[in-house]
């Protein structure tokens, strides 16, 4: 089956946190272990499209998950940090559904965090952790910034489009259609990712084995690089900066596959 109809053919599981649709994509002369996806705070699959089309197209196997209907939270207290954990079960339950028995892992921003929980308790299933412009390396950004940081990023991206090619407009029409759909969703994931921080987690990772690097984006407004390199610095965790801005996965798929597929081979 070529890549549209992979994309559109959805297995749904239901786990603790609701109902998860899982897009499996597998090409022909598949190589290396399969990409598992993790996206960040907004995100749908269609916004992860043009860089699952470019994973595919360089011969790997990839993964993501669509969270809209991920809506059980079991917890009156800590919703959000609640929920990031439920969805790090989530990771887990897809690697068991899909008889996957290792793969690499690909988290970007909010994604880091429930990807974090995840690798954290079972390290095994995971040979390489990426972390793309991650949240949960600051100390002390409430959820008010970073929302706001967030918009603005998103907002300046038609602007930033007049200086620079492969800007596309429909990542603003993904990330406002989910916010204005999902709003509870996104109000938990939100607060969640202000409320964790994730850099001892990551230490723990790294000592049992698991491959980390942190890529960061010297044109991201979300978080501050230089706390982000002083926490990730302080619990062994590699850095490299890169070109672009935080949404730069979904701008430039090609180009950040580039600039990263080293660290997951």
């Amino acid at each position: 089956m070529n890549f549209e109809g992979q994309f559109n053919l959805r297995k749904k599981i239901e786990t603790r946190g609701g109902i998860l649709e899982i897009i499996d994509i597998t090409p022909e002369k598949e190589s290396g272990l399969p990409v598992f996806l993790s996206s960040g705070w907004a995100s749908t699959p269609e916004l992860l499209k043009p860089l699952l089309r470019t994973v595919f197209d360089n011969d790997r196997r990839v993964i993501t998950v669509d969270f809209k209907k991920f809506d059980k939270i079991n917890t009156k207290n800590q919703r959000g940090v609640a929920r990031e954990k439920l969805k790090s079960q989530a990771i887990l339950e897809v690697a068991k559904v899909l008889e996957i028995e290792k793969l690499d892992i690909i988290s970007h921003s909010e994604g880091a965090v429930y990807t974090a929980f995840a690798v954290e308790e079972s390290p095994a299933i995971f040979k390489n952790f990426l972390l793309i412009a991650p949240a949960g390396m600051v100390h002390n950004q409430s959820f008010l910034e970073t929302a706001s940081k967030f918009i603005l990023d998103t907002l300046l991206w038609p602007v930033k489009k007049l200086k620079k090619k492969n800007r596309p407009f429909y990542h603003i029409v993904q990330n406002t259609k989910f916010l204005i759909l999902n709003p509870i969703q996104s109000l938990q994931e939100g607060y969640g990712l202000s409320k964790i921080f994730i850099a001892k987690k990551i230490d723990f990772i790294i000592r049992n084995g698991v491959n980390v690097n942190l890529i960061y984006f010297n044109e991201d407004l979300i978080f501050s690089y230089k706390e982000v390199r002083q926490n990730a610095e302080i619990h062994n965790i590699p850095v490299h900066l890169i070109e672009g801005s935080h949404n730069f996965i979904y701008s430039n798929p090609e180009i950040f596959w580039s600039k990263i597929k080293s660290y997951i081979e």
